[in-house]
């Protein structure tokens, strides 16, 4: 009924909405009925099988618990914070908002968005980490698969939750939303129905192209003129979604702009750092004068490794010792990193809200 209900929407309506600030987004989640927050996170880890590859992927699922109990750091290392939960604890009584969580980068550490995830079920959501396979640096040629693998990493996630009892009996379907960052922002247009132009895919890494990995795959000897078109511009369209968030997306340039503009889904898109100094490949401006319903924001004080995971008081010292310019814990201004993921996760939360109201 959602879907039928937003297509009628869609016909009927003419006119394109476009945001650029945070408050009309938290004037309108304050209307809504907020879910409860909770006082304890549980997490469990479960494996979900995409047909297309050959291993199964991990997924942690983190939510509001029943109790109290004795925590466990996930995550952590020498660089990187973990955040505490209860491993393999009880639901909290009720059905609750889910949303699925996709971080980006194809060499990415895999913890990257526990953060969030974390917060999001102190609030009171289902959070749904995928965590596909990290792409080894000599490997830039399956990377390229992950674009149209990754969101079907996603949906058969999505399915494997909803056929287990455990999980489904405490989520509400009718609000499940999708949250992707970087490439897992590629990914959430995807599933709201955008496809990939393969010609300007192909295109992003020739000269004056805003690919973000381009450097990696000439290194590599890969030529996306080469990648497999049909495979490139797949349909993933997704009807269980009610909204997506879509964090600096990566491709942006790349989407056909017919299937951007046939998108009914309530959009939000959101670019870490000022205009005029986000990263052309990440820079999702645009969107908004595309999708009908899509709302576009800026966090100023953020750098495009601000949705990391916070990093440890060595962290840098170790990174430089390493050869790395320590720029992943790095952001755009003297606000911490703490405070961005504070500010945020506030943006992600009235997204979300808006993008489940009734009317959507």
């Amino acid at each position: 009924m959602r879907f039928l209900n937003r297509m009628i929407g869609a016909i009927l309506s003419c006119c394109v909405v476009a945001f650029a600030g945070f408050s009309g987004l938290a004037q309108a989640a304050a209307s809504l009925k907020q879910p409860e927050p909770s006082g304890s996170v549980g997490v469990q880890t479960i494996m979900t099988n995409n047909a297309m590859r050959s291993d199964p992927v991990a997924v942690s699922i983190w939510y509001p618990a029943d109790k109290a109990g004795a925590t466990t750091m996930i995550g952590g290392n020498a660089v990187f914070d973990g955040v505490s939960a209860i491993p393999d604890a009880g639901f909290a009584n009720g059905k609750f908002p889910a949303v699925l969580i996709a971080h980006g980068g194809m060499r990415s550490a895999p913890h990257l968005s526990d953060w969030i995830a974390h917060d999001l079920a102190m609030a009171g959501y289902v959070a749904i980490v995928v965590r596909p396979p990290k792409i080894a640096p000599d490997r830039a040629g399956d990377a390229v698969a992950e674009i149209w693998l990754r969101p079907q990493d996603y949906v058969a996630t999505l399915v494997s939750v909803k056929g287990d009892a455990r999980f489904n009996d405490h989520i509400d379907s009718d609000r499940i939303g999708f949250l992707g960052f970087q490439l897992g922002g590629t990914s959430a247009l995807m599933l709201a129905g955008a496809r990939l132009d393969p010609n300007a895919f192909a295109a992003s890494c020739d000269t004056g192209g805003t690919g973000i990995d381009c450097g990696w795959f000439g290194k590599n000897g890969i030529d996306l003129h080469k990648v497999d078109a049909a495979a490139t511009a797949q349909d993933h369209h997704n009807i269980d979604l009610a909204t997506v968030i879509a964090v600096d997306p990566e491709l942006t340039t790349s989407f056909d702009r017919q299937t951007l503009g046939a998108i009914i889904l309530p959009i939000s898109v959101i670019n870490l750092g000022k205009p005029g100094d986000i990263h052309p490949g990440l820079d999702a401006s645009a969107l908004a004068q595309i999708i009908p319903d899509a709302r576009y924001q800026t966090i100023d004080a953020a750098s495009r490794f601000s949705a990391f995971a916070t990093c440890t008081p060595k962290a840098v010292m170790i990174l430089r010792e390493d050869g790395d310019d320590g720029a992943i814990c790095m952001d755009g201004g003297d606000v911490n990193r703490v405070d961005i993921h504070a500010d945020l996760a506030a943006r992600i939360t009235a997204a979300l809200q808006h993008g489940f109201a009734p009317t959507n």
